[in-house]
């Protein structure tokens, strides 16, 4: 065969057309086309993963004629298993081939054909593609293409989709699509047939556009696809345009020729598809476990895809699992109440699979060798059976009470916590113990809604303290595990108490994985002896702001001279050298070791002020939770890190003590704030910020300044610091009034108290509220 009957053979330009009906099953004005190829998603593959910028500039770049890439496919088989692409309802009937590369620029060409406003998507389409007809060209693109989603129905800004809409225009944006379509309900965010991009002039469906285009080419064409597709088109307003925008450029002679464009791209524009061969003739290679290679269709899918978006790792290992087991995306989506990826669920459910009854050790989360081994390799028939069988019955319970314990009852914790707690390594690590001791109180008769209200806090305060205050989350783990492994059934409901907990306190290697963490009076008392009733306090120290205390004071003194009621509380609590079989250091050194690192940790634990405002931010923003499958890679947080003393006062203004430098950058003086409440000057002080009722913080529920103070979980008792903290801002004042301590003395003490209080009473808050005492070793000392 000549290489360019080979060639000839091996590629195939499809329009268009033909990519989008992989996904649309009745495309807009379809054109008359002989019968196409079609192609299906192996289960192999991963899901949807362009950002929305990438998808617009796609199609800027199919208007303007640019080549966007081929496609590749192989002859379609069963075996390989298949999944919905995004905009599928249903699985391609009949396939012919399979896509093994270009799935993402399919899905983005079919995105400009999709339009969900017909019964069969409505309240579940994921996206919808516009084009912004009043948008002048900029400097990359020549149109702008506009991506609304799920989790952004309103869309992005059109500077980029880096950036999220402030929330104040969120909520314009959700007035004005209730106003144009009456007759709509939603609760929390709207679907996505109900917006449009809000930050641009006149959008209109780009599925419009493509209709009209072979319906007639002009805006009366345009106008009637609308009316069909769109009836409330004409209501449209945006956040830079009223109604009647739309309308206008819609019969303006500007459309006529962008219909024309789109009509010709529609009938010339061809995407190469390459046609490989089947990959199928071998399976993995299973003669030596350590030497299990890959299937060569993963290999390929694996190489393909290393120069776009990366697959490895957990991915990785979801796509194999697909591959064999190709319900399993379906089965993971249905369990709502979870607080991570599919990925991350399936490797979750692969570790579980693994563990023996009895087993002591923790099982080590498989890497992409291992699960190949588990699946392909001798004795892979009994795992692939624990695995089917927590796909189909026993992982989505699981999950569920998980999520029920992390953000249920009074003292659970806000979902963006919940969501933290599971991240990372040692989210990988917190979640799987959790998991297990979920599953091992079911077997035992026990489920978390039966569990004592004691109960399920400490099991809280002892998972956020591992991934808050541990040194080292994964020893702590398993250490924890060969707890849970030796604990009788009826005693699964105490398993997280002091006794048990109190071997992760214990050094390994002249380390222990957790610190110890002395109760808040403790801590209280060190604050006051090294802060504001230091000894030397007859001569001047704290109460005379202008005496050497104040240009002395170091953060390195502060944590490694611990006061009586500190030191004694250690003293009690750190194991002892006779109750270990390792050598330890001396307990004065551990104890500064333990202080310092915990005081390093808590003047960065923004988690505690999360905590503390738990309440406030459950009632602000009650349609955020970033354990939403459908928002978890998409939604950006509402609310900033405020400092209540405005950074203004310190940056950049010499001659201020370091302490109080120190102090004004820990969580003391950080609250979380909704973004578009602000927004406020960068000089406002804490005297106006605390007390002055805006309209932005009255759409949030707060009306008075006591209001304003408990929504930032300041106690009216030390609201006279926070209030004195800077000058009477009714008359002009220094900006560097803090380095002035014979005017502005009382300032600078109001300011320290003001801000170690309420580092005192975050921790506090936390530690009372899942009960951390009954965690820790019980020690009789003046400080409790």
């Amino acid at each position: 065969m000549k290489m360019e009957d080979a060639i000839q053979r091996a590629v195939t330009l499809l329009s268009l057309d033909e990519i989008a009906c992989w996904q649309v099953a009745e495309l807009p004005g379809a054109l008359q086309r002989g019968a196409s190829l079609g192609a299906a998603l192996p289960a192999l593959q991963r899901g949807a993963v362009w950002r929305p910028v990438q998808t617009e500039a796609l199609w800027d770049s199919i208007i303007r004629g640019f080549p966007i890439g081929s496609i590749m496919l192989m002859p379609f088989e069963s075996a390989l298993g298949q999944q919905d692409m995004l905009l599928a309802s249903a699985r391609t009937a009949d396939p012919t081939h399979m896509l093994l590369d270009g799935q993402q620029r399919a899905t983005a060409v079919a995105l400009g054909f999709y339009a969900p406003w017909n019964a069969q998507a409505a309240g579940g389409a994921p996206a919808s593609l516009w084009l912004d007809l009043g948008a002048a060209p900029s400097s990359e693109r020549d149109f702008s293409f506009r991506l609304v989603t799920r989790a952004h129905p309103w869309g992005y800004p059109a500077s980029g989709e880096r950036q999220r809409l402030a929330l104040n225009q969120m909520r314009e944006a959700d007035r004005a699509f209730r106003e144009a379509q009456s007759a709509a309900v939603w609760h929390r965010r709207p679907p996505v047939e109900a917006g449009w991009p809000w930050d641009s002039v006149a959008p209109v469906p780009v599925a419009a556009l493509l209709e009209a285009s072979v319906g007639g080419g002009d805006g009366a064409a345009l106008a009637a696809v609308l009316d069909r597709m769109l009836p409330h088109w004409r209501l449209i307003r945006t956040h830079v345009s009223g109604t009647g925008v739309l309308e206008e450029l819609v019969q303006s002679t500007s459309v006529t020729d962008l219909l024309a464009r789109v009509r010709q791209t529609r009938e010339r524009y061809c995407v190469p598809a390459q046609t490989i061969p089947s990959l199928l003739q071998h399976g993995p290679v299973a003669a030596d476990d350590d030497a299990m290679r890959p299937d060569p269709t993963e290999t390929l899918f694996v190489r393909l895809n290393s120069g776009g978006t990366p697959l490895q790792g957990e991915d990785l290992i979801y796509s194999i699992a697909k591959a064999i087991w190709p319900s399993a995306p379906d089965l993971i989506k249905r369990i709502r109440n979870r607080f991570f990826s599919e990925a991350r669920a399936t490797l979750l459910i692969a570790r579980l699979a693994t563990v023996e009854a009895g087993q002591k050790e923790a099982p080590a989360a498989p890497d992409v060798g291992r699960f190949r081994r588990l699946v392909h390799g001798v004795g892979s028939a009994l795992f692939r059976e624990r695995m089917e069988q927590y796909l189909q019955h026993q992982a989505a319970p699981l999950f569920e009470q998980a999520h029920a314990l992390l953000t249920g009852r009074d003292f659970g914790l806000p979902t963006v916590l919940a969501a933290e707690l599971a991240r990372g390594d040692s989210g990988r690590d917190i979640m799987f113990l959790l998991l297990r001791w979920i599953e091992r109180l079911n077997a035992a008769g026990f489920l978390i809604d039966g569990l004592k209200a004691t109960q399920r806090a400490r099991a809280i305060g002892a998972l956020t303290a591992i991934s808050w205050f541990a040194r080292k989350p994964d020893r702590c783990v398993r250490v924890l595990w060969e707890r849970l492994a030796a604990t009788a059934p009826d005693d699964l409901p105490e398993f997280f108490c002091r006794k048990n907990l109190g071997h992760c306190l214990r050094p390994i290697r002249n380390e222990a994985p957790l610190l110890c963490l002395p109760p808040p009076s403790a801590i209280r008392a060190q604050f006051s002896a090294r802060i504001t009733q230091p000894r030397g306090s007859g001569d001047g120290a704290f109460s005379n702001p202008a005496s050497g205390f104040w240009t002395n004071w170091s953060w390195e003194r502060f944590v490694n001279q611990i006061h009586g009621d500190l030191g004694d509380w250690y003293a009690q609590a750190l194991p002892h050298p006779q109750e270990d079989s390792g050598e330890l250091q001396p307990i004065e050194t551990r104890t500064i070791e333990d202080w310092r690192d915990l005081a390093n940790t808590l003047y960065y634990a923004r988690s505690l002020v999360l905590f503390a405002q738990r309440k406030s931010l459950s009632e602000w923003f009650t349609d955020f939770d970033p354990t939403d499958p459908d928002s978890m890679d998409e939604m950006n947080r509402p609310w900033d890190m405020d400092h209540i003393l405005p950074s203004y006062y310190l940056e950049k203004r010499h001659g201020i003590p370091q302490i109080i430098r120190e102090w004004h950058g820990s969580i003391g003086n950080l609250r979380a704030w909704p973004l578009d409440a602000n927004r406020s000057d960068a000089e406002m002080v804490p005297m106006r910020k605390l007390s002055d009722v805006g309209e932005t913080t009255q759409a949030y529920g707060m009306a008075t300044g006591e209001a304003l103070r408990e929504a930032s979980f300041i106690a009216e008792v030390d609201w006279k610091y926070w209030e004195t903290c800077t000058p009477d801002p009714s008359s002009s004042f220094s900006g560097r009034y803090l380095a002035l301590p014979r005017e502005h003395g009382e300032c600078r003490k109001a300011m320290i108290k003001a801000v170690t209080n309420r580092v005192l009473a975050l921790y506090e808050e936390w530690y009372g509220q899942l009960k951390i005492a009954q965690l820790m070793p019980t020690c009789s000392v003046r400080g409790r």
